[in-house]
């Protein structure tokens, strides 16, 4: 650069620290004072080369540099027209806290091995294929047109905590190793991000979505998404996630949020109920019944406490029907146990059968039991006498049938036995055919 060029720009930034630039016109005066003596008077002690801290930037910034070896510092700085930093490599720390934006900034490609502070975009801003290798934090900052973060890589989490994002936020295919904060945050445009892939947990506790926000296929393999306090005015779209456990309680959904073809390993009763009843409010009786049965299982775990997993099994019925009767909520916890050993609430229908037909046979061996003695006899179970007793206990499970007289028998204390029977077994056959209408027409 020219002698009277430096000259030039050494007389309209001169401050009593020295000769300083703060205000740069075009990209050959920013050149300037990049290449400027490294044993004069031109370089700050602080951050060194690339120190622009309070620097205002009044023309388009392009690509001048492939990697930051040192401190980037932009601190307090004004870039009024675009910039761009595409494909650049910060290899020690990118300060821009306090920067103002006026126009779109592009970091896409950009690599940050070390910490970045970010500034206010009064702009659009493009972080696509963006990597960053520490934990970033974007406290509080101000997105006031579209920020496009999609297919960016967070290797130790992000945090956006109390941000706003005026216009629609772009983060589709990004990966974040770490955990991942959108507390509070305010999305007034549409949110895509569509195969979010999360390593370890993600809260967007008491945020709000104003417009649509598309999770389809949102990858929480090991964490936890919190959405607990979420407010949602339109609708949110969760399709075909792996959701390991999430948290919807005291959501407000004002439209409808989707969860088909979603797998969620974890949740609590009251989330599994938000699930089921906007499946009911989309007309999909199938899955709010899926869900229905998770409600329940949950309300399980806290009228029963965590109990030691057994298969379905005589011991797991011993055991259950024994806490049935432990103090405390006794209504519910028999209530809850008939309904999971009858038809696995609403699930099993072909448990259902094979609950009736148990009951059948049980109440008939009794009732069988109390009418030999009534009338001091002794049944024959031979073989060639088996389809008469195979007859005699089908036309037990016939609970319409109240003139019920075996052999021709008649009795007046199995009658209990009968009247208790057939309660059971009625219930029996209305459980069947609950689990078998899941099927049905609605």
């Amino acid at each position: 650069m020219s002698k009277e060029l430096m000259k030039k720009l050494e007389k309209t930034n001169w401050n009593e620290n020295g000769s300083e630039f703060h205000v740069f016109n075009s990209q050959e005066e920013l050149l300037c004072y990049i290449d400027r003596s490294k044993n004069g008077k031109w370089w700050r002690d602080e951050y060194g080369r690339h120190d622009f801290e309070q620097c205002v930037f009044k023309f388009p910034v392009t690509q001048w540099v492939n990697v930051f070896e040192s401190n980037a510092c932009f601190k307090n700085a004004v870039f009024k027209e675009n910039v761009t930093f595409n494909k650049a490599k910060f290899k020690e720390n990118a300060d821009f806290d306090g920067c103002r934006f006026s126009n779109h900034v592009n970091f896409s490609n950009c690599i940050f091995e070390e910490q970045f502070y970010p500034g206010s975009f009064d702009n659009s801003v493009n972080f696509s294929y963006a990597k960053f290798k520490n934990h970033v934090t974007f406290w509080r900052t101000n997105f006031e047109k579209y920020a496009d973060f999609s297919y960016s890589k967070f290797e130790k989490g992000v945090s956006y905590e109390e941000s706003f994002f005026h216009d629609e936020f772009i983060f589709h295919n990004a990966e974040i190793h770490g955990d991942a904060h959108f507390e509070a945050v305010e999305f007034k445009g549409k949110v895509n991000s569509w195969n979010l892939y999360c390593f370890k947990n993600i809260s967007f506790k008491w945020a709000n979505f104003r417009q649509k926000a598309n999770f389809s296929g949102l990858n929480i393999t090991d964490g936890f998404a919190d959405f607990h306090g979420t407010n949602f005015e339109k609708n949110a779209y969760f399709y075909s996630g792996q959701i390991n456990e999430i948290d919807l309680t005291k959501s407000v959904i004002e439209k409808s949020v989707y969860f088909l073809d979603s797998e969620i390993k974890k949740a609590n009763r009251e989330t599994w109920r938000i699930i089921k009843h906007e499946f009911i409010r989309q007309s999909n009786k199938i899955e709010s019944l899926n869900y229905h049965a998770l409600e329940m299982m949950e309300y399980e775990k806290e009228l029963f406490g965590v109990k030691k997993e057994l298969r379905f099994s005589l011991f797991r019925l011993i055991r259950d029907f024994y806490q049935v009767f432990q103090k405390g909520n006794r209504t519910n916890k028999f209530v809850i146990f008939i309904n999971r050993l009858s038809n696995g609430f609403n699930l099993l229908p072909f448990r259902g059968v094979v609950f009736t037909l148990i009951s059948t046979l049980f109440f008939y061996l009794i009732f069988i039991y109390f009418v030999i003695i009534e009338n001091n006899l002794e049944l024959d179970y031979s073989a060639k006498h088996i389809g008469v007793n195979f007859r005699q206990a089908l036309q037990f499970l016939n609970i319409t049938d109240w003139k019920y007289y075996p052999f021709n028998l008649k009795y007046d204390w199995a009658y209990g036995v009968l009247f208790l029977g057939r309660i059971v077994i009625g219930y029996g056959i209305y459980q069947t055919v609950q689990a078998f209408r899941k099927f049905g027409s609605s």
